[in-house]
C-alpha cells in the first residue's frame, strides 16, 4: 500500500475534483464547533481511482481516518483559492461518510445477514431492523497521562475492542532525549472540565436485527450491537429500517481468573442510509408505470374484468372469497394520509377477520405479509403490552427501549393472529397505535414518542359459537372502542354446505395436480420479464410492486362520491340497531380510506363513482350494514363467493346501492329492471302523503333455494339469520328520507338470493 501522505493528497484531489460544490456548502454552515457528514459514494471513489477503493473495502481501519485528513485538506485549499472567503469557515470536525449504493454490492441477500468472525476489520455493508436504541452518551475518547519524575505529558486513546476503556501505562512514555529510561511513576492528569472538548465524542450504542423477510423459515433472526459515534448519534428511532456501512470489530470485556472471555462481533458505523419502503427493491419504476398503463389500457371500457384479474392474484391457493381479498388488497393499499391544522388523520386501513376454525383466515394473514415489504406476523397468544408496543429492558446498568411488533411495522403491515387471546388489559395498549399511529412510552425514565404508522390486519376466532342474534362485542370479545378502529370487520362462517365442499375439494384437489413449475410461477419472488399478465393472474412480485406504484397515488374526491358517502353514513347514523362500535365519525373515515384505495386500484387520480359504490359495497359486504345488498350472496357468501361476470355484477351491486340510498341520477349505468321499476312506482305510491320520518321495519322470510344455488350465506353481517338448509334472510331496520320513503321498497320480503315475496 501506499504512504498515507500520498493517499491523503490522492482523495483530497478526488474531493476537490467531484464535490467542490459539496465542499463550498459545508464551509458556508455556521457553527464549526459541530460535527457535520459529508457523504460521499463509495462506488463513485472506485470509478475515479478503482485501487483507492479496494484499499478502502480491505483496511477500512487505517483509510477511514485518512478520507477525514484529506477532506480538512480540500476545505483549506477551497478556503486558500476563493477570494471572498470572509463567510466561509472551516470544520475541523467534518467527516467522510461513505454511502452504499446498489450496483457496488448487487447482492441483498449478502447484505441481510449478520457478519461472522471472518470480516473482522472489514468494510461492510448491512441492512437491518433497529431494535433496540440506547441512551446517548458522553465519551471521553483520549485521557491525558503525565510522568512524576520527568513531568512528561502524552495522551493515550480509548479502545473500542476494549469497551473503551484506557488502559492506563506500567512506565512512562514521553519522549525521551537518547537512550536514557524514565523510571518514573504514571499518574492520570485531572483536567478542569471543558478544558479539553476534543478529548469528548458523542456516543450511542444501537442493536440492529436481519430483516424478518429474509430470514429462513424457522430460523430466528439474529443482531448485532452497532457503535455510532459524532454526528450519526440519536438519528435512529427504534423500528426504523436502515442501510448501514461501518467495519466489523470484536470487542471484549477485561480478562478475568478463571473465566471463559466474553467476545463479541460488532460493527462501527460510518453512514447510515434510511430504506424506503416503496422503493426498497430495485426495478425500473418508469418501465413498470409503462407495463401497468398498458394493462389499463388492454382492459379500457371493462375495467372491473381487469381489477378482477389483480384481485383472483390474492391468496391463489384459496378458493372464492372474491370479497374477502378485494377488501385484503384495499386494505393493503390505504387512503391519503392528511395533516390538518396540526390533526392528522391515518391513510392506514384496519381490517379483522373473524370466523371458525379452518376457514383460510391464517393464509389470508401469511400471504398479506409476504406481499408487503415490510412485515411483522406474531399471534396474540403470549404478546404483552411491551411486545406488542415497546419495552424497557436493563443491559449492561443501563436502560434501553426496544421495539414491539407494531412499532417494528413502521410504514409497514402488521398482521397479528389470535387477536382474541390477547389480554384485555394489553388491548388497550394498542388504541393509540391504530388510530393516532403513534406510542407514547414512559417507562423506567424514558420518556418518547414512537410512530406505528402500519396496518393492523389481524383474525380471530368467536367467542364460542357465532350467534347472530348476539351483539357484535358479545361474539368477538373486543371491546367498542377497539371494534371502532376497524375499517372493515368480515365474518366468516362454516355450514358445512354440500355444493361448497364440492367445490372447494374439487380446487384442493385440482392445486395437487399442478406442476411445480406452475406453482413457482404464482409465489414467484422475481417478476417476469416479458412485462404485465394481461388475461391471467399476477405473480407475487408483480403484485407486490403494482402496490407500491398505486400508493403513490393522491387520489382526490369527486363531489358525486363524496354524495354517496355522506349519504351512506347519514343512513348509519339513522338506522334503529346501529352498532355502536361501528357507527361512529370513524366509519365516514373509514369510507373515504377505502374509496381512495379502491381508485388507487384502479390506477387513477381521482375517486369516482365507482369507487364510492365499491367502499360501500365492502362495508356492506362485512359487519354493521343496512341491508343493501341483500340479496346478493356473490359479496357476502364463502360458498357462493365467486362471481364470473364481473360487468354485470358491479352493475348489480350500484343498482342496489344507489337505489337504496335514492341517488339513482348518480348511476354510471342506465340499466334498469323492470321489477325494479314497478317496486319503486309501488313505494312511491305507499309513500305518497306520509307526513312523518318513521323509521320503517322491514321483516324477511325465507324461501328455499332455486336450483344450482350456492346455498346460504358463509360471510354475513351482523342481523342475518340462517339455518344451514337455505339462504338466510336479513331483518332490517333502514330509515327513511326526508319526504318519509324508504331507501328501498318498504315492507319487500327479501332473500339473501334477491327472490322477493310472491317469486320463484
Amino acid at each position: 500500500m501506499a504512504d498515507s501522505q500520498d493517499i491523503i493528497q490522492e482523495i483530497a484531489s478526488i474531493l476537490l475534483d467531484h464535490w467542490s460544490p459539496s465542499i463550498l456548502n459545508l464551509l458556508t454552515l455556521p457553527h464549526p464547533e459541530n460535527h457535520y457528514p459529508f457523504v460521499v459514494s463509495l462506488p463513485s471513489i472506485a470509478t475515479y481511482n478503482s485501487q483507492l477503493a479496494f484499499w478502502t473495502y480491505d483496511q477500512p481501519t487505517r483509510l477511514i481516518p485518512l478520507y477525514d485528513m484529506a477532506l480538512s485538506h480540500a476545505q483549506r485549499h477551497v478556503l486558500s483559492q476563493t477570494s471572498f472567503a470572509t463567510h466561509l469557515v472551516f470544520k475541523p470536525r467534518a467527516h467522510v461518510r461513505l454511502a452504499w449504493t446498489q450496483p457496488f454490492f448487487a447482492d441483498d441477500v449478502g447484505i441481510c445477514r449478520v457478519p461472522s468472525s471472518e470480516e473482522v476489520g472489514k468494510w461492510r455493508v448491512m441492512k437491518g431492523t433497529v431494535v433496540r436504541v440506547g441512551v446517548p452518551r458522553v465519551l471521553e475518547w483520549t485521557k491525558l497521562f503525565q510522568c512524576t519524575k520527568c513531568r512528561g505529558q502524552w495522551e493515550l486513546q480509548s479502545e473500542r475492542e476494549a469497551y473503551n476503556a484506557v488502559s492506563k501505562p506500567r512506565k512512562c512514555m514521553a519522549d525521551q532525549d537518547g537512550d536514557q529510561q524514565c523510571n518514573g511513576k504514571v499518574v492520570e492528569v485531572d483536567t478542569v472540565p471543558g478544558s479539553r472538548p476534543e478529548a469528548c465524542k458523542d456516543y450511542q450504542e444501537i442493536k440492529l436485527q436481519e430483516p424478518m423477510e429474509k430470514v429462513g423459515l424457522g430460523t430466528i433472526p439474529r443482531s448485532i450491537t452497532v457503535v455510532v459515534e459524532d454526528d450519526l448519534v440519536d438519528t435512529v428511532k427504534p423500528g426504523d429500517e436502515i442501510y448501514l456501512t461501518g467495519i466489523v470489530i470484536r470487542r471484549f470485556k477485561p480478562l478475568k481468573v478463571n473465566q471463559r472471555p466474553d467476545v463479541q462481533l460488532s460493527i462501527v458505523a460510518n453512514h447510515i442510509r434510511f430504506v424506503n419502503v416503496a422503493k426498497d427493491e430495485e426495478y425500473d419504476e418508469d418501465d413498470l408505470r409503462k407495463d401497468f398503463d398498458t394493462f389499463w389500457l388492454h382492459w379500457k371500457g371493462r375495467e372491473m374484468e381487469g381489477r378482477d384479474i389483480i384481485m383472483k392474484s390474492v391468496a391463489p391457493g384459496i378458493y372464492g372469497m372474491y370479497g374477502i381479498k378485494l377488501a385484503l388488497l384495499l386494505a393493503l393499499i390505504g387512503g391519503v394520509e392528511r395533516n390538518e391544522s396540526g390533526m392528522k388523520i391515518r391513510g392506514s386501513c384496519h381490517m379483522l377477520l373473524v370466523g371458525d376454525p379452518g376457514t383460510g383466515k391464517s393464509q389470508f394473514l401469511r400471504f398479506a405479509a409476504q406481499l408487503h415489504p415490510r412485515s411483522v406476523l406474531t399471534t396474540g397468544i403470549g404478546s404483552t403490552t411491551a411486545g406488542l408496543t415497546c419495552a424497557a429492558t436493563k443491559d449492561g446498568g443501563e436502560w434501553h427501549l426496544e421495539a414491539g411488533a407494531l412499532v417494528l411495522a413502521d410504514r409497514g403491515l402488521c398482521c397479528i393472529d389470535e387477536f382474541g387471546s390477547i389480554r384485555s388489559q394489553d388491548k388497550t395498549a394498542i388504541h393509540e397505535a391504530m388510530e393516532q399511529q403513534t406510542v407514547s412510552v414512559a417507562k423506567a425514565g424514558l420518556v418518547c414518542k414512537l410512530n406505528t404508522r402500519c396496518t393492523v390486519l389481524a383474525a380471530t376466532n368467536p367467542k364460542g359459537q357465532w350467534e347472530e342474534n348476539r351483539e357484535l362485542e358479545v361474539n368477538v370479545a373486543l371491546a367498542s372502542p377497539l371494534l371502532s378502529r376497524f375499517d372493515l370487520i368480515y365474518v366468516v362462517v362454516d355450514r358445512g354446505q354440500e355444493s361448497w365442499d364440492r367445490q372447494v375439494s374439487s380446487f384442493i384437489l385440482g392445486l395437487e395436480s399442478l406442476s411445480q413449475s406452475e406453482v413457482a410461477h404464482a409465489y414467484s419472488p422475481v417478476a417476469p420479464s416479458h412485462g404485465v399478465p394481461m388475461n391471467s393472474d399476477w405473480p407475487i412480485a408483480t403484485l407486490r410492486h403494482y402496490l407500491n406504484l398505486a400508493s403513490s397515488i393522491a387520489p382526490t374526491l369527486s363531489l358525486p362520491a363524496q354524495k354517496i358517502l355522506q349519504t351512506y353514513y347519514a343512513y348509519q347514523r339513522r338506522t334503529d340497531h346501529r352498532s355502536a362500535a361501528r357507527t361512529t365519525i370513524r366509519l365516514l373515515e373509514s369510507l373515504i380510506r377505502l374509496s381512495q384505495a379502491h381508485a388507487r386500484l384502479m390506477w387513477r387520480a381521482e375517486v369516482g363513482v365507482v369507487d364510492a359504490v365499491m367502499a360501500v359495497a365492502c362495508v356492506e359486504g362485512g359487519v354493521g350494514g343496512i341491508g343493501l345488498l341483500v340479496g346478493m350472496t356473490n359479496l357476502r357468501d364463502v360458498g357462493g363467493g365467486t362471481w364470473d361476470d364481473s360487468e354485470a355484477h358491479y352493475r348489480e351491486i350500484e343498482m342496489r346501492v344507489l337505489q337504496g340510498l335514492r341517488l339513482e341520477h348518480l348511476s354510471t349505468t342506465t340499466t334498469t329492471t323492470s321489477l325494479d321499476q314497478e317496486s319503486n312506482n309501488e313505494a312511491s305510491q305507499q309513500d305518497a302523503g306520509n307526513d312523518e320520518e318513521p323509521l320503517c321495519s322491514w321483516p324477511t322470510t325465507q324461501h328455499s333455494s332455486p336450483p344450482n344455488s350456492p346455498g346460504d350465506s358463509n360471510l354475513t353481517g351482523r342481523g342475518s339469520t340462517g339455518t344451514g338448509k337455505g339462504p338466510p334472510t336479513l331483518l332490517l331496520d333502514v330509515p327513511c328520507d326526508e319526504d318519509g320513503e324508504s331507501p328501498m321498497d318498504e315492507r319487500t320480503e327479501v332473500g339473501l338470493l334477491g327472490f322477493s315475496a310472491g317469486d320463484s
